[in-house]
């Protein structure tokens, strides 16, 4: 490639240029270059609206370099106008509460890119209309603080905003169908904004945050760079034409006799003579009239600061290098160093000649920017360029702005959700918990299956020029759903009754009615519950045993909790010992025989009947005495076959138990 020609065609609203280059190990040299005029508005603002017209003058223009070079050209680098471009910002928020991982960051971004395209009015639908050419994360903050790499710090929240820079795809569409009505294929495809970046900055300024402002007669064309990358592109629709409308307004001139007038306002002008609408010449000193035209520069100047700041993250760039006809307007370099805050010295005008190799015919000038910067970018080959992708089937136009093209940021710029990409989500339900709202999440759904040319292929994995890109969607979660008991599971507990070790859960209200276990939670249930009293835990433990009879608690039971008198409506608490003792009622069967060692001595008793839980060590307190002088401590210590133990300890026959204080 190092000595292949290179075709450059600058397909511009007024005029078609071309340039006849070849890059070789010294650089770009130019060999030649022609320029047609548009005989009629067959373009308007640098779209093309009549595309034989426009293709007409292309084959023109390949004629006249095919006779002089000598060989027929059939490849053409072509650029497409920056003002074309239309930039959206979209941000979003993950609620985490834990690390950050780096597919939390992924995702983020993505629902930021579909914010963005949404907001284009983009959809999956508007793909057809629109293309995402390419996006750059322009922030990131964990808990509202900027961190540039969230990945591994803890959050509470994730928030990412991106860029997302979009071309109407009858740009596009219109570019091919001119070169290639013409009779040439399109070897790349660049955004003029890029093209002026890559003949006016080298490489290694590249790694400061340099902003290129390209101003022409209708627009103002903005790209920044920074660290070596492209990060955002923009269009300001105010340029050299709005000086020229001032100074026919200033001094009654038409259009093209103050065209002239601004192209002669340069610094060592003196006076200049210019002929109004009504024929009457006029002499104008030259510092007057730049005085004059001081407003509106400002204003122009304003203008592009302000959207370059947006697109800068508000941010002043370390440099502005501005290229384009409109760059030559008296006072503007001043004015747009004053609207950055910049010192002068950092606002300034790049010549393209200097970039090219020595014995390169005379091609310097604001003109020649914009096609040279298309060959320089077909020579390189470094990633500037749209690269053609299928995209289920679809043609799309990416490029690689901060980061590689990868299968998942391909199907995210072609406008497919995460949703789809990642599996959608089981749907949620809301609730009440004791007047706390809650969230019941669906269970996750499964992936899309991803394919790279027919191939089964991760998300992260690279994307080169002419892939196909298919994305199969994944099935959907399952819609949250979850009982009663799933809800108080962590709020049960057991205490003893009789010897008996009970599950203790809350009285549940559900939307306000009595609701059991199983009961299951809608979407925007009120859940409530309160603990029962110790009166209905025993009444609930003789109705299993069929002992219970109706009638109030407090009239038939004596309740002790923890070897005291209690009240039955006291409230229960996790580990207490409850004994019954019901007046009248006939005495429980006897269970089986249980023959343990208290202290050295033997005791044998009953087990508990009525259930199949084992007794429990607080049932042998019905069996033990101690005397007065035994006690010597004031704390109660239980040990059983050497091992500390509790009351609700489960008893085995045999065990050897000790119970003393200290």
């Amino acid at each position: 490639m190092n000595s292949e020609m290179i075709f450059a065609l600058d397909i511009g609203t007024r005029q078609v240029k071309g340039i006849l280059a070849r890059k070789d190990a010294s650089g770009l040299s130019v060999c030649d270059r022609e320029f047609a005029e548009h005989p009629t508005r067959a373009m308007s603002v640098g779209q093309i609206q009549d595309v034989p017209a426009v293709a007409g003058v292309v084959r023109k223009v390949v004629a006249e370099l095919s006779r002089r070079c000598g060989q027929p050209l059939t490849r053409a680098a072509v650029a497409v106008a920056g003002r074309s471009l239309k930039t959206e910002r979209g941000s979003a928020r993950l609620t985490l509460g834990r690390m950050v991982a780096e597919a939390d960051v992924e995702l983020c971004v993505q629902q930021a890119l579909q914010q963005a395209l949404k907001q284009a009015g983009l959809g999956e639908r508007g793909v057809k209309r629109l293309h995402c050419v390419g996006y750059v994360v322009t922030r990131q903050c964990i808990d509202g603080e900027i961190l540039p790499q969230p990945c591994g710090h803890y959050a509470e929240e994730l928030e990412t905003e991106v860029l997302a820079t979009l071309l109407p795809r009858r740009v596009l569409d219109n570019i091919f169908a001119a070169v290639e009505a013409a009779g040439l294929e399109v070897r790349c495809v660049t955004l003029e904004p890029i093209a002026a970046l890559q003949a006016a900055v080298p490489d290694g300024l590249r790694r400061f945050n340099l902003a290129i402002v390209d101003i022409g007669a209708g627009t103002s064309d903005i790209a920044l760079s920074k660290d070596g990358c492209v990060r955002a592109f923009g269009m300001v629709p105010l340029a050299g034409d709005s000086i020229t409308e001032a100074l026919s307004d200033l001094y009654l001139l038409d259009f093209f006799a103050a065209e002239r007038l601004k192209n002669s306002l340069g610094e060592d002008a003196g006076d200049l003579e210019v002929e109004d609408i009504f024929h009457r010449r006029r002499r104008l000193n030259a510092e007057d009239v730049r005085r004059s035209l001081l407003p509106s520069v400002r204003d122009l100047a304003g203008r592009i600061a302000e959207h370059l700041l947006e697109l800068n993250s508000f941010q002043p760039p370390s440099a502005v290098v501005c290229v384009g006809g409109g760059s030559l307007t008296a006072g503007i370099e001043e004015a747009l160093a004053e609207a950055l805050g910049l010192p002068l010295e950092r606002v300034g005008v790049r010549s393209a000649q200097a970039r090219l190799a020595a014995g390169s015919i005379e091609a310097d000038g604001p003109q020649n920017v914009t096609p040279l910067g298309i060959a320089m970018v077909a020579g390189d080959n470094k990633g500037l360029s749209l690269r053609r992708i299928s995209v289920n089937e679809q043609p799309h136009y990416l490029m690689e702005l901060s980061r590689p093209l990868t299968a998942l940021s391909v199907l995210a710029s072609a406008g497919i959700s995460p949703e789809r990409i990642y599996g959608r989500p089981g749907p949620a339900r809301t609730y009440t918990a004791n007047g706390e709202l809650r969230v019941l999440k669906g269970t996750g759904g499964t992936p899309a299956c991803i394919l790279v040319n027919g191939e089964p292929a991760e998300l992260d994995a690279p994307i080169a020029a002419g892939d196909a890109v298919t994305c199969r969607e994944g099935s959907s979660g399952e819609e949250a759903r979850a009982l009663v008991r799933d809800v108080l599971a962590e709020h049960s507990y057991e205490i003893a009754v009789q010897g008996h070790r009970e599950k203790v859960y809350p009285a549940v209200l559900l939307d306000d009615s009595p609701a059991g276990l199983d009961a299951e939670i809608r979407d925007r249930a009120r859940l409530s519950w309160a603990f029962p009293t110790l009166g209905e835990a025993a009444e609930t433990f003789l109705h299993k045993l069929g002992r219970r009879r109706h009638g109030a608690v407090s009239e038939h039971l004596r309740l002790f909790r923890n070897g005291r008198l209690t009240e039955a409506d006291a409230v229960a608490q996790a580990g207490d010992v409850v004994e019954i003792l019901e007046p009248g009622a006939a005495p429980l069967p006897p269970g089986k025989p249980l023959r343990v060692h208290v202290n050295g001595r033997e005791i044998v008793f009953q087990e508990p009947p009525g259930q199949d839980s084992p007794a429990l060590l607080v049932d042998l307190f019905r069996e033990l005495s101690f005397a007065p002088g035994e006690i010597s401590g004031k704390s109660l210590r239980l040990m059983m076959d050497g091992q500390k133990a509790a009351f609700v300890s489960p008893l085995r026959d045999g065990a050897k138990i000790e119970v003393f204080f200290e």
